[in-house]
C-alpha cells in the first residue's frame, strides 16, 4: 500500500492537471483514520505543498487532526515540516509542535 500512496503523490507532482484529483485520494486514505495510510499520505503531501505552495492548504485541518496516527520518524518530520511552513495558518501550531516536542530526547535525528 505503501507503494500506492507514493504512486498517487508521484502523479500530483509529475502530471499538474492530476494534481486535484490525486490530493483529493490522499485527502480519503487520512480520512480513513488508518495509521499506516495517513503517515504515508503525510509524507507524499508535504511533497506536494512543496511543488505547490499554498494551493491545497485547505487540507491542513485534517493532517493536524490525525497527529496521533504519526508514530514513524519520516512521517513526524513530515508534519512537523507542514506545521513550520503553514503554522500561520494553523490555529493551534504552537501546540502541536509541542506535542512534537515531548519526547524530542528519543525521537531520530530526522526529527
Amino acid at each position: 500500500m505503501k507503494k500506492a500512496v507514493s504512486a498517487i503523490g508521484w502523479c500530483a507532482i509529475k502530471l499538474d492537471r492530476a494534481a486535484d484529483r490525486c490530493v483529493q485520494t490522499l485527502l480519503d486514505l487520512v480520512r480513513t483514520k488508518v495509521d499506516y495510510l495517513v503517515q504515508e499520505a503525510v509524507k507524499v503531501i508535504k511533497d506536494i505543498f512543496r511543488k505547490y505552495p499554498n494551493r491545497y492548504e485547505s487540507i491542513i485541518k485534517d493532517l493536524c487532526e490525525n497527529l496521533r496516527a504519526l508514530d514513524a520518524s519520516d512521517s513526524k518530520a513530515a508534519m512537523i515540516w507542514i506545521i513550520g511552513e503553514y503554522g500561520d495558518r494553523i490555529d493551534n501550531c504552537i501546540e502541536l509542535i509541542n506535542s512534537f516536542s515531548e519526547n524530542f530526547n528519543e525521537e531520530s535525528d530526522q526529527v
